[in-house]
């Protein structure tokens, strides 16, 4: 499935990973960075109907203001929803939504979610080690995901040879196992689910490539010049709240998690689509199209 590229930055420049390493949150303001603070919210920015995944990752796009708190804040699939109906102009929407639409969305600058290994917060839990799941085996889903699930699917196919008659059902008691994902995953101990695949983890240990679970993506409504305004703010907000999370613990006081936590947990992702990046989505959207094809053709 063709996907569109876009240049890292408009001058060519690679752009950094905003949280390669956790010294990058150990870093400070300084005279000569004085300058990270919010930018002014436009007429053409506040026009722009933004969407907010409810997640905690998605934090460091956003500054505590009234474009944080206007934005309408939704789980990944019904973000998805609402985009495709053009109900919402811009978002961080789940992967597939590329691959899905080509023609409908375009990616804003090379804005991501991304992760090189485990996230803690895309597992599948089960009640037995999933290499005994057999035809009959049933996986509760979240209703959230969009991406997920179909990652699920590849490595069960293609990886773990196992897709064959498992049945996916809702989240409920019945489950044999559970995919469950962002601050669900995190907050949430469930002790009857014993056996826990953190599929960022498996995904790398696959493909050997990071995993793209979210792009900041447009819709035709949007105008250009609205987008490099935004482009903009999350470069502001990307650069300040990963030399300091303190202002997006203090807006997430309900996930329990101390600032360090917090910290340990962005430090995982990515947030400029890069060529390793790149790559990975290319290699989804290949192992993605052949699962659903051989779905469709049973």
């Amino acid at each position: 499935m063709p996907w569109r590229r876009v240049p890292w930055d408009s001058n060519g420049k690679r752009w950094p990973r905003w949280c390669a390493t956790p010294a990058r949150f150990r870093w400070r303001a300084t005279p000569s960075t004085a300058r990270w603070k919010s930018l002014p919210e436009s007429s053409e920015l506040q026009r722009l109907r933004l969407g907010r995944i409810a997640y905690l990752n998605t934090e460091p796009f956003f500054a505590s203001d009234t474009i944080r708190s206007a934005a309408v804040s939704l789980p990944p699939r019904q973000m998805y929803d609402l985009a495709a109906a053009g109900t919402i102009d811009a978002a961080p929407l789940p992967s597939v939504a590329l691959a899905d639409h080509p023609d409908l969305f375009a990616q804003v600058g090379n804005f991501t979610i991304a992760a090189a290994g485990p996230v803690s917060s895309v597992l599948l839990r089960s009640r037995i080690p999933p290499s005994e799941f057999s035809p009959g085996t049933r996986i509760g889903v979240t209703s959230e995901t969009a991406t997920s699930l179909r990652l699920l699917k590849v490595l069960l196919y293609e990886y773990w040879g196992l897709g064959q008659g498992l049945l996916f059902d809702p989240l409920g008691p019945e489950n044999d196992a559970q995919l469950v994902i962002g601050d669900q995953a995190l907050s949430e101990q469930a002790a009857e689910f014993p056996h826990l695949i953190d599929l960022g983890a498996a995904w790398y240990e696959f493909s050997g490539s990071p995993f793209v679970y979210a792009l900041w993506l447009a819709g035709p409504r949007a105008s250009e010049s609205a987008l490099e305004e935004l482009a903009d703010y999350f470069s502001v907000n990307l650069a300040r709240n990963g030399a300091d999370v303190s202002e997006i613990a203090d807006r997430r006081p309900g996930l329990g998690m101390t600032e360090e936590q917090i910290e340990s947990y962005l430090a995982k992702f990515s947030y400029r689509l890069g060529e390793r990046e790149r790559v990975g989505l290319e290699q989804f959207f290949e192992l993605d199209a052949r699962v659903r094809t051989r779905s469709v053709s049973r």
